[in-house]
C-alpha cells in the first residue's frame, strides 16, 4: 500500500513537472505578448498573453522551443517634417516682399499593435525581435507624419501660427482608417505637434495660380512669335528659291541679263514670289 501511494506521488510530481514545463503563460510578463517557435512545430498558432492560460507540449523537449517577447505599450516616435512647398522658391521670387514657403513641424506619433497583429507580422516574417518591431513602427510613423504635415499646412496659414496640437480621438480614428492598409491592423494612439513653422498656403496657391497664368500667356506669345518667324523664314526661303530659278534662267538665256540690270527687277522678283 505504501508502495502504491509512493508511486502515485511520483506520478503526480512527474505530471506537475510536465505541466509546469509546458505552461508557457508565466514566461510572458504583463504588458508583453509572446510568440512561441519550435523546431518541431514552427510558429505556435496563437500569441501568448499574460493572464491567458497557454500550455505547449513543444516546451517539454529541451532546446526545442523559444518564446519571443514583444512590448504591447504604444511605441512613441519623434518625427520632423521640413522642406519647401513644390516650386516654392520660384513662386516666392515672383512676389513682392519676403515670401517664405518653407515649413518645419516637430511631432510625436504613438502607434500600437494588438498581440494578434504582432503574431501576424511575425508569421509573415516581417519581424523577429523587438528591434524589428521598433523599426516597423518608425517606418509607419514616418508615413503618418508626412500626411499630418500636409494636412496641417493646407489647413493653417502664417496668419494663424500653430503652437501645439493634440489630435482628438475622432481625428486619430480617422487617421488610423486612412492608413489601415499601411498599418496592417495597427492603431495610431496619439499625435502631438510640439512646434511648427508653417507657410501661408493661401498666398502660395495665389502665387502658383499667378505664375501658371503668366506661363500660359508667355507660351501663347512664344507660339505667336514662332509662327511669325516661321512665316518670315518661309518667305525668305521662297525668295531664295525664286532667285535660284532666275539665276538658272540667266545661264540658259544670257539675253535676260539686261533685264536683271533694269529698274523693274525688284518688281519682277515680287511677282515671282507671289506666283503659284
Amino acid at each position: 500500500m505504501k508502495k502504491f501511494f509512493a508511486n502515485v506521488i511520483v506520478i503526480l510530481i512527474a505530471c506537475a513537472a510536465i505541466f509546469f514545463i509546458g505552461w508557457v503563460q508565466f514566461l510572458v510578463k504583463p504588458g508583453y505578448c509572446g510568440v512561441l517557435t519550435s523546431k518541431t512545430s514552427g510558429i505556435h498558432k496563437e500569441a501568448l498573453v499574460s493572464g491567458k492560460f497557454a500550455w505547449c507540449w513543444e516546451k517539454l523537449l529541451p532546446t526545442n522551443a523559444q518564446v519571443h517577447l514583444f512590448s504591447l505599450s504604444p511605441y512613441k516616435s519623434r518625427q520632423t517634417e521640413e522642406g519647401m512647398l513644390p516650386s516654392g522658391e520660384l513662386y516666392a521670387s515672383k512676389l513682392d516682399g519676403n515670401a517664405d514657403f518653407s515649413y518645419k513641424l516637430d511631432m510625436e506619433i504613438a502607434l500600437e499593435l494588438s498581440p494578434e497583429k504582432i503574431h501576424e507580422l511575425f508569421s509573415a516574417n516581417k519581424i523577429s525581435s523587438q528591434d524589428d518591431l521598433n523599426s516597423w513602427y518608425n517606418s509607419k510613423a514616418k508615413l503618418v507624419s508626412a500626411a499630418v504635415a500636409d494636412k496641417i499646412i493646407k489647413q493653417k496659414s502664417a496668419e494663424s501660427p500653430l503652437k501645439s496640437v493634440v489630435f482628438s480621438d475622432a481625428e486619430l480614428a480617422s487617421l488610423s482608417a486612412e492608413f489601415s492598409s499601411e498599418l496592417e491592423g495597427g492603431k495610431i494612439s496619439s499625435v502631438e505637434i510640439s512646434s511648427a513653422k508653417i507657410p501661408d498656403y493661401e498666398l502660395y496657391e495665389m502665387a502658383k495660380n499667378s505664375y501658371s497664368a503668366y506661363q500660359k500667356e508667355l507660351d501663347a506669345k512664344l507660339k505667336e512669335l514662332a509662327s511669325a518667324q516661321a512665316k518670315t523664314l518661309a518667305e525668305e526661303n521662297r525668295s531664295m528659291q525664286q532667285l535660284e530659278k532666275f539665276a538658272n534662267l540667266l545661264k540658259e538665256y544670257p539675253q535676260l541679263e539686261s533685264l536683271a540690270k533694269s529698274d523693274n527687277f525688284s518688281q519682277i522678283i515680287n511677282a515671282l514670289n507671289t506666283a503659284r
